[in-house]
């Protein structure tokens, strides 16, 4: 286009300069054939791209009415093929790809991503979400032994998305770089891991905010890396950044409800962790109603299981406190349950009182002569209990 202009411009002011006087005359006709030379290179080339662009579309036209033929035999309807776009069996094959990848068919979804990508004429841009697609089939299928494989279609996925300019594209590889180094962090325990994983994720942030579900997904594993570097190294500074992340995170719309109940449980431990309980309570109950809501489904097992222990974490310190203000004379302690409690400061106990509890399993500092005994006649109380469903 620069060029294009520039000649223009040269072509209009140059005879205007060869018919003043200021130029001799064998100048003015070496310059007027340098000007005809720099045309005829210039048209040669237009004609060229023109030519190429005219051919690239023939072909683009006769593979699409290849394809067309090709998914009409197949049985599907002319009107359903022509709302495909320009490469319907890439389009078909593409949909094929990603339903065995909701499925968890990995493998086959693997194959028909390789299909799509191996397509002739097929440009560039329509690859980025193919290289993305096996990345996470191979991924999936074993984590620790495809991980430099999927790492490998992730970066060159993002080569293309740059070079096309491509956000969801950008957003989607730097997204699952970031979690590649977050899972990487979690088997093998580096630190190092988690910090590369912050920086992919807080990259793939600036791409989120047009896509559905991305910057809740994005800043939910931002708030769970910035959380395990606290873990690791107990610096608040971490605790406080997974706290903004999370919070930010429910800030956004998401149909993601186990996850956003994931995010109101975890958000409720790091309030914990800054001693603010009434806060702590309030993410809980959050994350409670959420799964009682959604009881029924499988992806709320693990908020639930999550809520279910840190109740029973709770309900422990609760009567650890308790055991510990008790007058024990003459109480019914039938069926209570005493797993992991300190009876350090429990005063007036009996063996005949411990003797019906549910359970003394990981209890400590019991006097040793009623240990002794209850061991003897009952040790089914100081066996693991059977955890309930």
């Amino acid at each position: 286009m620069i060029f294009d202009i520039l000649l223009f411009l040269i072509t209009l002011f140059i005879p205007i300069y060869l018919s003043s006087d200021l130029v001799y005359k064998p100048t003015k006709l070496f310059i007027f054939l340098i000007l005809l030379i720099i045309i005829a290179y210039w048209y040669n080339i237009k004609k060229k791209k023109e030519k190429k662009l005219k051919e690239n579309e023939i072909q683009q036209e006769i593979l699409y009415m290849q394809c067309r033929t090709e998914l009409s035999l197949k049985g599907y309807p002319l009107d359903k093929i022509d709302k495909m776009g320009k490469f319907p069996l890439f389009k078909d094959l593409c949909d094929k790809a990603l339903e065995f990848e909701k499925n968890k068919k990995a493998n086959e979804a693997i194959t028909e991503f390789e299909k799509c990508y191996s397509m002739p004429q097929v440009p560039e841009t329509e690859k980025i979400s193919v290289l993305i697609g096996i990345g996470n089939c191979k991924f999936a299928l074993n984590p620790e032994k495809n991980l430099k494989f999927a790492f490998e279609k992730y970066k060159k996925a993002l080569i293309l998305a740059k070079k096309f300019n491509d956000s969801e594209g950008k957003f989607l590889t730097l997204y699952n770089i970031g979690h590649i180094f977050y899972y990487s962090a979690s088997n093998k325990n580096k630190i190092t891991f988690n910090k590369k994983a912050t920086i992919y994720l807080k990259k793939a942030l600036k791409y989120s905010y047009k896509l559905q579900n991305a910057t809740h997904d994005c800043l939910s594993l931002l708030g769970v890396n910035y959380f395990n570097i606290y873990k690791k190294t107990k610096n608040m500074r971490y605790n406080k950044k997974a706290m903004l992340s999370f919070k930010n995170a429910l800030k956004f719309k998401s149909n993601r409800l186990a996850l956003i109940a994931l995010n109101y449980v975890s958000l409720g431990v790091i309030y914990l962790i800054e001693g603010k309980r009434i806060e702590s309570a309030e993410c809980f109950e959050a994350a409670q109603k959420i799964c009682d809501e959604n009881k029924e489904k499988k992806e709320f097992q693990i908020p639930s299981k999550l809520l279910n222990d840190i109740f029973k974490k709770f309900m422990r310190i609760k009567k650890q406190e308790l055991l510990n203000e008790a007058n024990f004379e003459r109480l019914d302690l039938t069926n209570f349950d005493f797993e992991e409690m300190d009876f350090k400061d429990a005063k007036n106990l009996t063996w005949e009182q411990l003797s019906k509890v549910k359970t003394l399993y990981g209890a400590k500092n019991l006097n040793p002569l009623i240990q002794e005994k209850l061991k003897n006649e009952f040790p089914h109380l100081f066996e693991k209990p059977e955890q309930e469903e």
